[in-house]
């Protein structure tokens, strides 16, 4: 399934919604990061909808993390939030490779997930 995500890539920062205790230095940025991510929805449309959730949970479920069951009692809001999460690492990823000015070699080596199409729109790839 392959997400257009061309807005988020425009409008946010994607450490409000991925973060570690090595760079923001809080010890609770996990709890902020989850509840930003959610909130962020109560503005925003979801990601995926009810046409496509299994696709995203056979994908969140590959992890190994969590079973069918915990991820079918999730909310809408919940299975995008931990989506938008995972855009938002690799768009964190991307921006510091860019930075970095080793790009080439990110976007050769991140498994593709992330990537610009030739329409100039953003997209991020769930594996399925």
């Amino acid at each position: 399934m392959e997400l257009n995500i061309t807005t988020l890539v425009n409008g946010i920062e994607p450490t409000d919604f991925s973060n570690s205790i090595a760079n923001s230095g809080l010890q609770n940025i996990g709890e902020i990061t989850w509840r930003n991510a959610c909130e962020y929805f109560e503005d925003h449309d979801l990601l995926v909808g009810s046409e496509n959730r299994e696709d995203l949970e056979d994908w969140i479920r590959d992890f190994g993390a969590w079973d069918r069951d915990e991820i079918k009692g999730w909310t809408d809001i919940e299975i995008n939030a931990l989506l938008l999460q995972f855009i938002a690492g690799d768009l964190s990823e991307y921006q510091d490779a860019e930075d970095r000015g080793d790009l080439e070699d990110y976007l050769e080596n991140q498994g593709g997930r992330l990537y610009q199409g030739d329409d100039g729109s953003w997209y991020f790839y769930v594996g399925c």
